[in-house]
């Protein structure tokens, strides 16, 4: 590759060379952000880095010695101890004749940015196409009678929404994301630039693998390096220059993609922005007990928002940037165990780094929300089964299943509950975090299958070093036994509840029920 002034489109195709004397054929950009470029190539699976001098105008890197440094860099990230089964794209090797490197990826993945925003072009075709369903329709056409075919609908995003797979396949994508960070703190190592462009899921709505790309920043806790984030994501220490990256700051851009991605609002998109009251106060002593500046360098409200200092829209102790009729309401889509996780993030944890939420407690958290979602077989939309109809388009709630696991047989204690709908014939995996403690790594196992097969239904361990055992109340004078191969119950013993007890160093009871539609 001939080493160019400035990237462009028209560029493409062009061939780069790496350190193995391996060619590669960059074929598009697959994604951009402050330091540089990923571009896809000819191999699927795997992709390019190119760092650049300047974002803005993809001024390529010219200098020799920023050239070298970067390789020395790349060589520096390989050599870290990070375990294989991360799925963390690590640079596999350097680029020859440029700044760069390759790195792998698994095919058949987009951005989180690309899979659950609606972009522009994508809004305008929908619009046009005007594929309206019946439960929208209302919604839809108040705001066209106000707005033309001009601006944002609200209405359209939903139908976005739903058509990635809704609210449960953004829970599980969150969950996965969430564990590879924290499996990278537990090893002592801060990401540094989280954003929805470094984050990659299955394209295919049926799959929700995840993996994170853009690793180049990694290093560990505590050292000094450049404190890059992506606007809008990056926390208040970092882009006031007050604080290195950390652990903490990497939650808090967490925090801010897990609101967004749930509510389809931005966690200080509120009152104060919009009013953009400038009442030059900021310009004396922020939150943070330091001088930002004064006389001639008073802030607006977007720049506030920059330097996070205005208040989250849903702080419990602070309405001066509530945002009472954005996105979508919050009991729909936040746990209340999520919103204490946003609350302490970036409520007070925007001013005071150490309340923040850990990612191990948001990745608990998460999980802990998407396996309590039901999807309604009127709309498709998914939600938590705590109301008696669906709050999108008032069906009744389907037939699901409903599983609880408490921490031992006096049943005083939930430590996790699991809910899904049932259809003829559909297999239910459930996962062994519902019988066994969470784990970072392999929480979404399954280690129980159901299945419903006419008017029986049919359940079997999965996991045949777990000794499982099961009772009703109704047989046996409600005796535990081993369960062996496969156990048959009807609704009427669902619908009394059917137990399962998982023997292990961490036993628990399981109650199973049948509930909703038909129940």
């Amino acid at each position: 590759m001939k080493i160019k002034d400035t990237l462009l489109e028209s560029d493409f195709p062009l061939d780069v060379d790496d350190e193995h004397f391996h060619r590669h054929e960059l074929t598009e950009i697959l994604t951009s952000g402050g330091q540089g470029v990923v571009c896809k190539t000819n191999d699927p699976e795997l992709l390019v880095k190119l760092p650049l001098a300047d974002a803005a105008t993809r001024k390529m890197l010219t200098d020799p010695n920023e050239i070298e440094r970067h390789k020395r860099k790349y060589l520096g990230l390989s050599l870290l101890p990070i375990p294989e089964d991360i799925p963390l794209a690590l640079p596999a090797a350097s680029l020859s004749d440029t700044a760069g490197y390759i790195m792998p990826l698994v095919g058949g993945m987009v951005e989180f940015g690309e899979q659950f925003f609606l972009k522009k072009a994508k809004a305008k075709a929908m619009y046009k196409e005007r594929e309206i369903p019946n439960w929208l329709s209302k919604l839809f056409e108040q705001e066209d009678e106000i707005k033309k075919g001009k601006g944002n609908y609200f209405s359209l995003e939903i139908i976005h929404y739903l058509n990635g797979g809704g609210l449960r396949r953004r829970l599980t994508a969150l969950t996965k994301c969430a564990s590879i960070l924290a499996r990278l703190h537990a090893h002592g190592f801060v990401y540094v630039d989280l954003s929805p462009g470094n984050v990659f899921i299955s394209d295919s709505i049926e799959h929700s693998e995840v993996w994170m790309i853009d690793a180049d920043n990694l290093r560990y806790e505590g050292t000094e390096g450049t404190n890059y984030f992506t606007p809008g994501y990056g926390a208040p220490e970092v882009v006031q220059e007050r604080g290195n990256a950390s652990q903490l700051s990497d939650s808090y851009a967490f925090a801010v993609m897990v609101f967004i991605l749930l509510s389809m609002t931005n966690p200080f998109d509120g009152i104060a922005l919009e009013s953009n009251d400038d009442e030059g106060d900021w310009a004396d002593e922020d939150e943070w007990g330091c001088d930002f500046g004064g006389g001639d360098s008073e802030l607006s409200a977007d720049k506030k928002k920059e330097f996070g200092m205005l208040s989250f829209v849903d702080d419990i102790n602070d309405n001066s940037n509530e945002a009472p009729n954005r996105g979508l309401p919050r009991q729909l889509v936040l746990t209340e165990q999520l919103k204490v996780c946003c609350q302490k993030t970036l409520g007070e944890g925007r001013t005071e780094p150490r309340k923040r939420t850990h990612m191990y407690l948001w990745a608990t958290a998460l999980a802990q929300a998407e396996d309590v979602t039901i999807a309604c077989k009127g709309c498709g939309m998914t939600y938590y089964p705590h109301q008696t109809e669906c709050p999108y388009c008032q069906s009744t709630l389907p037939s699901y299943v409903k599983m609880t696991a408490y921490s031992d047989q006096t049943k005083q204690t939930v430590v996790w509950e699991w809910a899904r709908e049932v259809s003829e014939d559909k297999v239910l995996r459930v996962p062994q975090r519902l019988g066994l403690p969470f784990s970072l790594k392999d929480n979404a196992k399954s280690f129980i299958e159901i299945q419903k097969r006419k008017q029986q239904f049919v359940i079997k361990c999965l996991d045949e070093s777990l000794l499982v055992h099961w009772a009703t109340s109704s047989e046996n004078d409600g005796e535990f036994r081993r369960l062996a191969g496969d156990l048959v119950f009807t609704p009427e013993i669902g619908n009394d509840g059917l137990y399962l007890y998982i023997e292990s160093t961490n036993s628990r009871l399981i109650h199973l029920q049948l509930c909703g539609e038909r129940a």
